[in-house]
């Protein structure tokens, strides 16, 4: 199954006229360095694929001037990245008056909005690739060229889209995304439902290909964490701390202070005194020991008021200099 995603991230990179063996950076959720460390450099070279590993970890605005440094001097020429990643550095060189022009950005995992998108483009000088999926690795899309929806990989899974009872939806109506992959012979996984949505296209893309096109896709849309030291943390820097919990059902992150985070569970079982140190843990490692961690497990995680399951919500506004923003996803105020 990584072959055939590998095949895939290298048909996008083709598309993007990105050919293997240039060099490229990597801004999304790996521990690159530990997170005590408070001095460059934030980052790890993997000569074999001419990839430099960056530090989400380490992104805040007195820190930016050491990625860019390390950009350059590693002539790098594409950035892959979660698109809030991409997004907070774009918006730190806006803070410095930065431009760091690069071949294309490839974006993938999180929604892309539009404003995160046109930041992106304007401070990197380039255009976004985005592509989605899922880690379970049952369907693959992706923007080529023409950046007009995104073609949906045939030969990687087979993908419906169906309405509330189960049936197939017409073209250009929203449906639900269910989908078959077709290479994991471990275990496969027969019309997984992973609750996002998408819409089919009519249209046939101007590049050429007779790929299936998508008009758009919506996923599980999440705020940024804002840490007490200025660091600004992607969703799914956190959303994975919660597998060390036997029997968990649906999550969710609360952000309200810099300095406490609230972590929501729906759980069939017990919550033994060994689950909340490894939960303690692991927030301790990502968030930092400044950070206090609540653990609720509760009967429910109600869906926002626009049918969406949020994984992880901060109401505090992101911090651009002497600017404050809303965060990304306003939406219900949180109980």
């Amino acid at each position: 199954i990584s072959a055939v995603n590998s095949a895939c991230t290298g048909r996008v990179r083709r598309w993007a006229g990105f050919p293997a063996g240039r060099r490229y950076a990597t801004l999304e959720g790996r521990p690159v360095i530990p997170l005590a460390q408070t001095s460059p450099p934030f980052w790890r070279f993997n000569w074999a694929s001419n990839q430099l590993f960056l530090s989400t970890l380490h992104l805040k605005e007195e820190n930016v001037r050491h990625y860019v440094a390390a950009l350059r001097e590693a002539r790098i020429e594409a950035l892959e990245a979660f698109p809030t990643s991409a997004y907070v550095l774009a918006r730190l060189l806006e803070q410095k008056n930065e431009h760091l022009p690069l071949t294309c950005v490839f974006t993938t995992g999180e929604p892309l909005l539009p404003a995160e998108r046109e930041v992106i483009e304007e401070r990197f000088r380039c255009r976004v690739f985005d592509s989605y999926g899922q880690a379970e690795r049952v369907m693959y899309t992706s923007e080529c060229e023409k950046h007009d929806g995104h073609h949906v990989f045939e030969e990687y899974g087979i993908s419906e889209l169906l309405d509330d009872e189960d049936r197939p939806t017409i073209p250009e109506t929203p449906g639900r995304v269910v989908a078959t992959g077709l290479h994991n012979l471990a275990m496969p996984l027969i019309r997984y439902d992973f609750g996002d949505t998408a819409t089919a296209s009519t249209r046939t893309c101007a590049c050429g290909r007779t790929l299936p096109l998508l008009d758009g896709y919506v996923t599980r849309a999440d705020d940024i964490l804002v840490m007490p030291d200025g660091r600004l943390l992607p969703p799914l820097m956190v959303m994975r701390g919660f597998e060390c919990v036997p029997g968990v059902g649906r999550t969710q992150i609360v952000q309200r202070e810099p300095s406490e985070i609230t972590a929501r569970m729906t759980l069939d079982g017990v919550l033994l005194p060994e689950h909340i140190a490894a939960l303690r843990d692991y927030f301790s490692r990502r968030l930092g020991p400044d950070v206090a961690v609540r653990i609720e497990v509760v009967d429910e995680i109600p869906l926002s008021s626009r049918g969406k399951y949020r994984r992880v919500i901060s109401t505090l506004p992101l911090p651009w200099g002497q600017k404050m923003e809303a965060n990304l996803h306003e939406d219900d105020p949180v109980e």
